[in-house]
C-alpha cells in the first residue's frame, strides 16, 4: 500500500498537480549530489523525446529500505507547461542495468527505472551525446 501511494505522489510530482504535461527536459553531467549542473549538454522540447522521460518517471519503482547510492551520472531539468521546473538525478549504468532516478528534494527516496525506460533512455541520450561530442555515452 506504502508503495502505491508513494508511485501515485511520484506521478503527481511529475504532472504537477494536473498543470500539464513536461514541455522541455534539460539534461548535464552531473557534479554530485547538492549541486545541479546547468551546462546542459542536450535540451529535448520534441513529444516523442518527452514521452521517453514521462514514461521513465512514471513508471520507476521505489527502492525499499535505505540505498547506499553513488556520485549521480546526470542531472535532469524538467519543465511543465505553466513553467514549474523539478530537478532529478539519474543513474543508467551499463547496458543491461535497470537504473535510477532520485527527485533532487528527496534524496532519501530513489527510484528504480524499467528496464524497458533504462534502454530508451540510454538509447536517446547515446544519440544526443554521439552527436554533440562526436563520442559514446
Amino acid at each position: 500500500m506504502g508503495r502505491i501511494l508513494l508511485l501515485l505522489l511520484l506521478l503527481v510530482i511529475v504532472t504537477g498537480c494536473g498543470q500539464g504535461q513536461l514541455t522541455k527536459v534539460s539534461i548535464s553531467k552531473s557534479q554530485g549530489f547538492g549541486e545541479m549542473n546547468d551546462d546542459f549538454f542536450a535540451i529535448y522540447t520534441d513529444k516523442a523525446a518527452l514521452d521517453v522521460f514521462q514514461h521513465a518517471i512514471t513508471t520507476a519503482v521505489q527502492q525499499e529500505g535505505v540505498v547506499d547510492v553513488a556520485e549521480p551520472e546526470f542531472d535532469l531539468q524538467l519543465v511543465k507547461a505553466k513553467g514549474q521546473k523539478s530537478h532529478y538525478y539519474l543513474w543508467l549504468g551499463q547496458e543491461g542495468q535497470k537504473g535510477s532516478l532520485m527527485a533532487a528534494a528527496d534524496t532519501h527516496t530513489p527510484y528504480t527505472l524499467t528496464e524497458e525506460a533504462a534502454v530508451s533512455l540510454r538509447t536517446l541520450l547515446s544519440q544526443e551525446t554521439k552527436e554533440t561530442t562526436g563520442q559514446n555515452l
